[in-house]
């Protein structure tokens, strides 16, 4: 399988990438994210809803609670008891008797709960005054008066009657026996509850709220529901019922819960019904912009991916095509090639393959046509040419086309340490017999070093560089090849038995006294040397020898510095056993082109 993808088109390998590292697994956390979304919202309104309902069921026990403490008040007190039972011998007596009765007056005025209060007896010339009213062949027909009549615990009901208006009312009121002791009378009384009082307590959600006994609705924060009958499925055989249910109710698709409350101190059941019309809308608005999130993140890095692979495709096309036609000797290519950092130095270097090639034949044929008259100096001119031009460009094609091969087998630290190497190559080849250079190519150049030893050392070869503001690195010249043996010297001496991580520092400073000398101090945190080293060292520096401890080159580079500046410069060595070497090389101030001027 790997075989098969390796062998595969650039661009088809781009979109089994993209696929797997992007498509699959950003559906799949959306699909997660979409479904866990909606879990939570639903659950959100659920619980919500919930809220209401027990809300709305804690306020229906509070009313009740309250209208039933009243007509206990009222059907114990012995005023209501005397006035019921009350032997009158006319309307009169009883009218008279009926003003003086002053019980539930003083309910009315303070209870903003109760709507009316209303007491139905046969006491004799009972009549339609105040708070009494006669009990009527109508009234003994009703379903809540025979009930009443029959039990003595107290009860709820709906009573449905028609106003003076000829308008139809409903009204949830309860309805119980008063007995009247010591009389063959009978009363029962009906007390309702405000209809505006219950609609300032459950009229505030943003809920639509159902309260039935049974099936029969007898408040509704929507008006027009009142007296109908519950549009929901309800088990009323249940001790205790509680359901939630997404349904759809007047064309909208909402979420409802149904529970029943058991009234305090009577044997009334009601059923509050809570509807959220809006959460379905709001869930799905939720869930629309969670899902467009989701194709963004699937179809934004398509056509990204998808751009970068044909520019991509199109960039090793063209840099395949150049090379087929420079390795059949055409080299008539083009010169502009716009694209990758990498494509475009594999292609520079394509150039100057190219340019070396024309200018190698055009060399060969002039030297053919003078082949006769010069040929002591063309064998002389062959040795250069093969010194100065084939060899170095030989070995910066080799190197660099063993490069491609390791970059080609995915082994990009062999890729990276012939790069390096080519450089590092470049370099002492280009400042052979050079008399500058400028500090900063120097410094290139012993960086380009280092990464080649950290190739091979990993951590025990690091590199630190420190300059001092106002030092111009560009603009500074010093001879080439000057600081890497001291560079290199660090490296195979000072951190040769070094198992933890090695620093190589650089310091480059002026001195601060007479600002006359610039100072490059390179250190490491080897093992250092013993006193008797370090003299030795400085001896054989000072005598330009060799030795196992005057290192790579040293006394030769003290002799270079002196010979061209003077004495008074070139190298001095600080080493303490267990704390590293310090080499510092003491230079001009002003750099040599800058003394030229």
């Amino acid at each position: 399988m790997i075989e098969r993808f390796k062998n595969m088109k650039t661009s088809r390998q781009l979109n089994i990438v993209y696929v797997a590292a992007v498509f699959v697994p950003i559906l799949a956390i959306g699909i997660f994210l979409i479904a866990n979304t909606y879990n939570m919202l639903f659950n959100h309104h659920m619980d919500l809803l919930n809220s209401s309902n027990n809300s709305s069921k804690m306020i229906m026990n509070e009313i009740n609670g309250q209208i039933y403490n009243i007509s206990d008040s009222i059907a114990y007190d012995s005023r209501t008891i005397s006035m019921l039972g009350g032997m009158y011998g006319s309307e009169r007596e009883f009218r008279d008797a009926a003003r003086d009765y002053t019980v539930i007056d003083s309910f009315v005025e303070n209870y903003s709960q109760i709507g009316s209060i209303t007491i139905y007896t046969n006491t004799p010339y009972t009549s339609n005054f105040k708070y009494f009213r006669p009990v009527t062949e109508e009234i003994e027909q009703t379903d809540w008066y025979q009930k009443a009549i029959g039990q003595y615990s107290p009860f709820y009901q709906l009573i449905v009657e028609t106003n003076l208006y000829k308008n139809v009312e409903y009204s949830y009121a309860l309805v119980r026996k008063i007995t009247v002791l010591g009389s063959g009378c009978q009363a029962v009384m009906v007390i309702k509850v405000s209809e505006n009082y219950l609609e300032s307590r459950l009229g505030g959600s943003d809920y639509l709220t159902f309260i039935s006994f049974g099936d029969d609705i007898f408040y509704s924060t929507k008006r027009d529901w009142y007296g109908k009958k519950l549009p929901f499925e309800v088990d009323y055989g249940e001790d205790y019922y509680s359901e939630t249910f997404n349904e759809r109710f007047e064309n909208e698709l909402c979420l409802g819960e149904i529970s029943s409350l058991n009234l305090k101190y009577t044997d009334t059941k009601a059923y509050v019904t809570t509807l959220d019309r809006n959460a379905m809308r709001s869930i799905i608005k939720t869930l629309l912009v969670t899902v467009s999130t989701v194709l963004v993140a699937l179809i934004v890095p398509a056509i990204f991916m998808k751009r970068f692979a044909h520019s991509f495709v199109t960039q090793v096309s063209t840099l395949r095509d150049e090379m087929h036609k420079a390795s059949n000797e055409e080299y008539d290519i083009r010169t502009d090639f716009s694209g990758s950092y990498e494509l475009k130095q594999a292609y520079d270097d394509l150039l100057i393959m190219v340019h070396t090639i024309e200018q190698q034949k055009e060399t060969m044929y002039e030297a053919m046509l003078n082949e006769k008259q010069l040929q002591n100096e063309q064998q002389e001119m062959e040795f250069k040419m093969l010194a100065s031009q084939i060899n170095p460009h030989f070995l910066y094609n080799t190197l660099e086309t063993l490069r491609m091969k390791a970059f080609t087998a995915g082994d990009k630290e062999v890729a990276t340490g012939i790069k390096l190497l080519g450089k590092m190559l470049r370099y002492v080849l280009v400042n052979i017999g050079t008399t500058y250079t400028s500090l900063q190519n120097e410094l290139e150049h012993i960086e380009t070093y280092i990464r080649i030893q950290k190739i091979r050392f990993d951590e025990r070869v690091n590199y630190q560089l420190e300059i001092e503001d106002g030092i111009d690195t560009q603009e500074y010249m010093l001879l080439p090849l000057l600081l890497q043996p001291i560079v290199e010297n660090a490296v195979v001496h000072g951190l040769e038995n070094v198992d933890a991580v090695g620093c190589i520092s650089i310091h480059i400073y002026e001195e601060h006294d007479n600002c006359e000398h610039l100072i490059i101090d390179v250190s490491d945190n080897g093992n250092g040397m013993t006193r008797e080293q370090l003299d030795m060292v400085r001896k054989n520096i000072a005598e330009d020898s060799m030795s196992k401890h005057s290192s790579i080159g040293m006394s030769n580079i003290d002799q270079r510095i002196k010979l061209c500046y003077g004495e008074k410069y070139g190298l001095h060595i600080e080493s303490e056993e267990g704390k590293g070497t310090t080499v510092t090389v003491l230079l001009p101030r002003h750099s040599a082109k800058e003394q030229k001027i």
